[in-house]
Formats: structure tokens, sequence, C-alpha cells
């Protein structure tokens, strides 16, 4: 669990670090919104292309790999980011766009073998009682590494610039692969989850012992409901956080006039109570289960829909709000409160596979189709931003964005939300997918 929170802190740590650096790194080279836009879209572009990946290599060569490599292979990308602009990038600013992007490709290349190893793990290694409990802890790592990403980037480049705080990034990445392989290995056992299980029925619905081939799993499995809606709202959360972590900081530079030195502290400020959102959900998904009596999928539906709706409502009232304060609270609020949405559909893949070594090869599908946002909304919300902004004659750069750019991406944030939660409330599920072996 230890080891699975230090990878999941570096896995987000690696992509929040550019939402902060790249204010500096735009300011020094003069970037345009569209250009930064489309640095922001390339983690998300080789990330999502390779999850189904990702999910194959666990299911044949185990979890214990990925992980360390992608620490490892992290810590080489961003050395490399500063030292490639010194040497090519120097008054030259399609060069400075290219080592970026190419370097944040690699990144979301790498940052495929994380998620599936995890689930994986998860789902041979763990009690059915302490699955929510250990998914939410271990996942609750990306919140502190987004907490260390704006709070160390924000200090580290007002004491050493952007170019050494890659450098430190790097580092921090290679300690974590390492203490990866020294934790996590082959001999961990499996545990016993066998018991009574709904999968294995006839046509009549009475128990049998039925062999089912990978085709037949698959295909009850893709075509489910409740596993179409796992995809659905993956996209949509997904959605939330990257507009979180993309343009939250740009929000409150250019809306607010907050300081750039004070960006760091406040977009740590959700991440850090998110940590605690998200590994204290975990805890209350089996105090609701054990103490209250509700079902897993009464439990992933609650949390799911409070995990997506109430961020919304928030933002609505941000658009219409005149306080600075007020607006801040509402949005790191909002953005705090999206971690509940891990004790719905993130770890939902476990609850209804129908057999373990499905797990983590469905989350990587639905990670695959939730990771688009990430390619899209950068470059939809980028244009936003870019046609309500002026060019400032004096310094050749894009002036702020209007009030009615940002009500445009908090509205369509709305919508979002609205319509994944709907689906969910109608086919979630907490129970393995019934497979049935059907005569002839």
């Amino acid at each position: 669990t230890l080891a699975g929170l230090l990878c999941s802190a570096v896995h987000m740590m690696v992509y929040s670090i550019l939402s902060i650096s790249l204010i500096t790194v735009a300011q020094e080279f003069q970037l345009t919104w569209a250009q930064r836009g489309f640095i922001l879209s390339a983690f998300s572009l080789t990330y999502s292309i390779f999850q189904i990946p990702g999910g194959f290599f666990v299911m044949k060569y185990g979890p214990y790999i990925g992980p360390m490599f992608a620490s490892c292979g992290s810590c080489l990308a961003l050395i490399v980011i500063p030292i490639a602009v010194h040497i090519f990038g120097a008054g030259d600013k399609g060069a400075i766009v290219a080592i970026f992007y190419c370097n944040m490709l690699f990144l979301g290349f790498l940052g495929a073998g994380y998620n599936p190893a995890f689930h994986d793990i998860i789902a041979h290694k763990v009690p059915i009682s302490s699955r929510s409990f250990v998914h939410n802890l271990v996942y609750s790592g990306q919140q502190l590494g987004a907490v260390v990403a704006t709070v160390g980037v924000a200090a580290s480049i007002g004491a050493f610039g952007w170019r050494v705080t890659y450098v430190i990034a790097g580092s921090i990445c290679f300690f974590v692969g390492i203490t990866w392989r020294l934790l996590v290995n082959r001999q961990m056992p499996n545990v016993d989850n066998s018991g009574p299980h709904e999968n294995q029925v006839t046509e009549d619905g009475e128990p049998a012992t039925v062999v089912f081939t990978t085709y037949e799993k698959w295909r009850t499995v893709l075509t489910s409901p409740a596993f179409l809606v796992i995809c659905l709202n993956h996209f949509g959360s997904v959605w939330i956080s990257r507009v979180a972590m993309n343009w939250g900081p740009t929000f409150l530079h250019t809306r607010e006039g907050i300081e750039f030195s004070d960006l760091g502290y406040l977009a740590a400020l959700p991440r850090l109570l998110g940590f605690f959102v998200v590994s204290g959900s975990g805890s209350l998904t089996l105090y609701l289960i054990q103490a209250r009596h509700w079902t897993v999928a009464s439990v992933r539906k609650f949390m799911q829909a409070i995990g997506m709706g109430l961020p919304a409502l928030l933002l609505i009232w941000m658009n219409y709000e005149t306080s600075t304060f007020l607006v801040i609270a509402l949005l790191l609020s909002s953005s705090a409160l999206t971690g509940l949405t891990f004790g719905g559909y993130h770890c939902n893949h476990i609850d209804i596979a129908p057999d373990p070594n499905m797990a983590s090869l469905m989350y990587s599908i639905t990670n695959t189709i939730g990771q688009l946002p990430g390619v899209i909304e950068p470059l939809i919300d980028s244009s936003i931003l870019e046609f309500h902004s002026k060019l400032d004659p004096s310094t050749h750069t894009a002036a702020n964005p209007s009030q009615a750019a940002w009500s445009t991406i908090w509205f369509i944030i709305v919508a979002v939300s609205a319509f994944c939660i709907f689906f969910w409330l109608l086919f979630c599920r907490g129970v393995p997918i019934v497979l049935v072996k059907r005569r002839g």
C-alpha cells in the first residue's frame, strides 16, 4: 500500500508540475494560449493510447515491473527537458513547444504502467472487506502528488527556477521507482476471495460449475451497461479534474489577480483536502456497508453522484459570485470534493469483474476512454480562452481571458456532470457481472 501510494503520487506529480511551471515557461518564451493547450494535451494522448497495451502487459507479465519502469523513466524525461531547452531551444519558440510536447508524450506513455498494476494487485492480494480502503489509500497518493507539485513547484521555481525544479522532481521519481522495486515482488501471496459468486449460473438461474471461455467473459463485460457506465463516468470525472489541474492556477492568476508566489499554496489546498477525502472515503464505504448495511451498489452511486454533482453546483455558484474570497473557496472546494468519485466509478471495476484477472484490463479500457478529456479538454478550453482574448500590442502576448470565457468552461463541466450522473444512477452495480452459459 505504501509503495502504491508513492507511485500514485509520482504519477500525478509529473503531470501536475506542468500546470504550475507552464505559467513561468509561457511567460519566458511568450507562448500563446493555443500552444499551452497543445502542450497540455500531449500527456493524455499517449496515456490513453497505451492503457490497453498496459493492461495486456500486466495480464501477461504481472503487475510488478510497470510502476518501477514508469517512475525511473519519468526521472529521465524530466531531467532531459531543461537540457534539451538549453541546447536546442534558444530563441526558437517552435523548438520549445516541440521539446515540451514530445516529453509530455513520453511521460504519458510511462503513466500507463501504474494504474492497471494497482488494480491487479488489489484484486488478487487484498481481501474483499478491505479493498475499498486499500484502493482509496493507494489512489490518495494522486492528491499527495498534486500537493507536492503545486507547493513544491511554486517554492522551487521562486528559489531555483523551473529548470532546477524539473531536476529535483526527476530525482523524486527515481527514489520512488527504487522503493517500489524493494517493497513489491512476486512472493506476495494471493488471498482467498473464493465463495458464492453469481457469475456461474445456468440459464434457469441455478448455481453450476461452468467453464467460460475468455471470449465469452469479455463479450459479456464489454456489452454490459454496468461496464459501459463506468466508461462514461471515467470520461466525465477526468474532464472535471483536468480542468481544475490545467486551468485552476491560471484562473486564479488572471481572474482574481492572485500573485504567482501564492498560486502553488492555493492550488495545493484542494489537493491536500482531497488526500483526506479520498483516503477517508475508503473508511466511509466500509462503515456504510458493514454498520449501515448499504449495498455496494448504493455506496458507489452515492459517492459518484456527490463527487460529480456537488462540485458542479459549487462552480455554478462561483460563476455568479463577486467576492474574491468566496470565488477562491468555491473553486478549491469543488476541486477537492471530486475525490469522492474514487469511491464510485474508480474502484467499481474490481466490484463487477467476473474474474479478478480481468480487473486490470477492464480498468485499462475505461481509462483509455477516460483519458480522452485530457486530449480534448485542453484544446477546447484553450480555444475558448484564445477566442475571448485579445493580443496586447505592447507586449505581443495574449491578454487575460474574459469572464465569459471562464463561464463557458464551468457550464461545460455542469453539463458533463449531469449527463454522467443520470446514467450512473440507472446502471451502476456492485456485484460481479453475471455470466450465462447458453444452450447450443
